[in-house]
């Protein structure tokens, strides 16, 4: 029996696209996301540098440590925090908005999903997290929230438009008026 026989090379051929298609598609989520591993109980296997630059830690620093230590205490102590592992450890996939504790007690706020990778036997054996750091996003939200608020509650006609002249928002007392003079 030759090689030849034993092996077409149109199957090594697909094989090999396979594997430069899954590399490359890894290589572009690294890319454009914060990337973490983790065991099943929650240790840091590794992270990749988008990662560590959003949370202000290097490998060394992460790597054998607990997923709590990017909770704050008051969550990591809770029934809620408990449930989210038990829930990833029955291989079930989680996603959301999540605050999160960066070097330095910085706070960080993300969108990520936590998505178990199974065994050949479908069983579980690791966790891993893509996320990106929508802080500044939520920071800006915050303050034009509290700016609408702010706007609605004077007296005063208050009407916003963008750059091409689009009304993109009217206060309370210009819609009175302006329902006063449709009428």
């Amino acid at each position: 029996l030759s090689l030849h026989d034993a092996l077409p090379i149109s199957d090594i051929t697909a094989q090999k696209m396979q594997v430069a298609d899954f590399s490359g598609q890894l290589a572009a989520i690294s890319k454009a996301q914060a990337v973490i591993e983790f065991s099943m109980d929650g240790k840091i296997i590794t992270a990749n540098d988008n990662f560590l630059k959003t949370l202000g830690y290097t490998l060394d620093e992460i790597k054998g440590q607990h997923h709590s230590m990017f909770a704050e205490a008051a969550y990591r102590a809770s029934n809620e925090y408990r449930m989210f592992w038990e829930k990833l450890g029955r291989g079930e996939y989680d996603a959301g908005q999540y605050k999160r504790i960066g070097k330095g007690g910085k706070e960080i706020w993300i969108q990520a999903s936590y998505n178990p990778i199974y065994d050949m036997n479908g069983k579980p054996f690791k966790v891993v997290k893509y996320a990106i750091d929508i802080t500044e996003q939520l920071r800006i939200a915050r303050i034009n929230e509290r700016l609408m608020l702010g706007l609605n509650a004077v007296d005063t006609n208050v009407m916003v438009s963008d750059a091409e002249l689009n009304i993109v928002y009217v206060n309370a007392s210009i819609k009175s008026m302006l329902a006063v003079a449709e009428s």
